[in-house]
């Protein structure tokens, strides 16, 4: 997957742990180098179907389809060739129409304009940081959209931010180490938030995710230090390491659909749903849940005093699994030694008319869950449909808050 690759390739990076030519997306692009490739620095591939050429005036063409990868031909004196000397000397880069997916052309020092073809939908991880060209484009928009693709988001002065209907999210951390932005509005045409996405945004405290959105990756909210709640979308089926060091995290509503809680690993550590998140206490898995992955909830992995080597694995206290009878949940709280809650199934769960949300009151959380409903944001259950149709119409609308708040401020009474 080309999340996983993109991780991969980013450790690789850090660890010079490179792989061979042929990779999956977001890979690096080695290969031996003989006599005649190591004297060659103008041209070559930079991808199965995809090849470079730097011209005298510094202007750095890229052609063919699919994706393109960074040219490590060879390495000499810990310097990759020739991508270092494309780097010392590109001004300008041309990607030609067919290419689909750009590498990153990380800290490009000279690197003053790219020029994108409709053709490319796809950027890696961190795409064009610390060049010329990107801090042009920030000038004229902080939130830089390339193709309908969000690549840059770090200069946003606004504490609040609404991301337009038909973006997508590229990958990595859009947003760098933004200090400002607080909540962010995904678009309603969202599909996917690819892995690192909102990493290392220290100031959010809100996000809303729409119905729209079916898969979230990798590291999606780490380092998300004054987040506190997030409610995910019906239509998920598997979160894998979404949550770390989320200081503030207090609640997460867990997708109806949801199959698998997975982990993610490496080098000892086992990154679970939640990790390093103290005021998580309790967490309510959907009865749709078949998997959770070993030390997924309820643990905490750190290096001791930095030693890769030494793993400690910490299990909160006080830490509760809500769910239903004989399901993975359940399982999973008993074989780790933490408190299980059972929950009724809805069909168990007694409605009266006007409350939406079966707490046993009638108030404006009723009134909200109703609205929510109405606008297609989160729909309600048949159970809860009924309850809140209190004019028995058959239709759940405006009509039916309308009563609901007379109850609650009492003009009239619901029967």
């Amino acid at each position: 997957m080309k999340k996983i690759a993109a991780l991969l390739a980013a450790f690789a990076l850090v660890f010079g742990a490179f792989g061979t030519i042929g990779g999956t997306k977001g890979e690096l692009c080695v290969i031996s180098a003989s006599a005649e490739e190591a004297s060659l620095h103008t041209s070559g591939k930079c991808g199965e179907n995809v090849t470079w050429k730097l011209d005298a005036d510094g202007t750095l063409t890229v052609s063919g389809k699919g994706e393109m990868q960074n040219p490590f031909y060879y390495k000499k004196d810990g310097v990759y060739y020739p991508y270092s000397e494309l780097e010392k000397y590109t001004k300008k880069v041309v990607i030609e129409e067919g290419v689909t997916y750009l590498t990153d052309f990380n800290s490009w020092d000279d690197l003053e304009e790219i020029v994108i073809p409709e053709s490319c939908t796809e950027f890696s991880s961190g795409f064009a940081r610390g060049t010329p060209w990107l801090e042009k484009m920030r000038q004229k928009d902080p939130l830089v959209i390339v193709n309908g693709v969000l690549v840059d988001g770090s200069e946003v002065k606004d504490k609040e931010l609404v991301i337009p209907d038909g973006v997508t999210l590229s990958q990595g951390a859009i947003f760098g180490d933004n200090k400002i932005i607080t909540k962010i509005v995904l678009p309603s045409t969202l599909k996917e938030i690819p892995s690192d996405a909102f990493n290392g945004l220290s100031a959010l405290e809100e996000i809303i995710i729409p119905q729209s959105v079916t898969s979230v990756g990798i590291g999606a909210f780490w380092n998300c230090n004054k987040l506190k709640k997030v409610e995910f979308p019906d239509n998920i089926k598997e979160l894998t390491a979404v949550f770390n060091g989320c200081s503030e995290l207090e609640e997460v509503i867990l997708p109806k659909k949801l199959e698998k809680i997975g982990y993610f690993g490496f080098d000892g550590l086992t990154y679970g749903l939640f990790g390093n998140c103290p005021k998580l206490k309790t967490v309510t898995i959907p009865e749709t849940v078949t998997e959770i992955g070993e030390g997924t909830l309820g643990f905490d992995y750190t290096y001791n005093n930095g030693d890769m080597s030494d793993v400690v694995v910490k299990k909160m206290e006080d830490f509760t699994i809500q769910g239903y009878k004989n399901t993975a949940a359940e399982k999973y709280a008993k074989d780790n030694g933490f408190k299980f809650v059972e929950l009724k199934k809805a069909d168990e769960t007694k409605f009266s008319a006007g409350d939406a949300n079966g707490d046993t009151e009638i108030n404006v959380t009723d009134i909200a869950v109703t609205a929510a409903h109405i606008k297609g944001i989160k729909a309600l259950t048949d159970a809860q449909v009924k309850a809140a149709d209190v004019n028995n119409d058959n239709s759940v609308n405006v009509t039916d808050i309308a009563m609901m708040a007379s109850h609650i401020k009492g003009i009239k009474p619901l029967v």
